[in-house]
């Protein structure tokens, strides 16, 4: 560890907190991280991650958006992995938020990529319908994640999430 740079250590020290439970400390030394070295745009998806820990929803919209432009330049392999990883950390943070209208653009872009995890990307829609208490956008949803019943395990569940969050967001029907 002494051998190593600042952001070699910085980054090792954020790891090694988010290992043992101490999630405050991991975003701390994220957030040193990033501050430090502004540039390094990957960690900003890094700092994204560590602020869902410590429900900092603003912050990680903040981060990703300041990165958005550099998703393609992921050194993991960049192009659709990286882009999808970060709209996803998007429509979380977003529905967290309460910025229904954001998430389901945002959802419609996951889309337009061309994700191919199916059943996640009417969720997403179908979660920020039920945000901005639109039933009908909900249903088209449910009906889309059930036509793919037969070939994924996650459609039950996903179809059920999107009802309980129509309902989270007070619609009785």
């Amino acid at each position: 560890r002494e051998t190593m740079t600042g952001v070699h250590r910085l980054h090792y020290d954020a790891t090694r907190a988010w290992y043992e439970g101490k999630l405050d400390a991991a975003y701390r030394a994220q957030r040193r991280l990033v501050d430090l070295r502004p540039e390094l745009w990957y960690q900003r998806h890094l700092l994204g991650s560590y602020c869902f820990a410590v429900n900092r929803p603003a912050e990680i919209v903040e981060t990703m958006l300041a990165a958005e432009d550099r998703v393609a330049d992921d050194p993991s392999g960049g192009g659709l992995a990286s882009l999808t990883w970060h709209l996803r950390h998007l429509t979380r943070a977003y529905h967290m938020l309460g910025m229904f209208d954001e998430e389901l653009e945002t959802a419609q872009r996951l889309e337009d990529a061309g994700w191919s995890d199916a059943p996640r990307t009417p969720y997403y829609k179908g979660r920020a319908f039920a945000g901005l208490d639109r039933a009908d956008g909900v249903r088209r949803s449910l009906d889309q994640i059930e036509s793919l019943a037969d070939t994924t395990y996650q459609a039950g569940l996903l179809m059920l999430a999107v009802a309980l969050e129509l309902r989270y967001h007070g619609n009785r029907d």
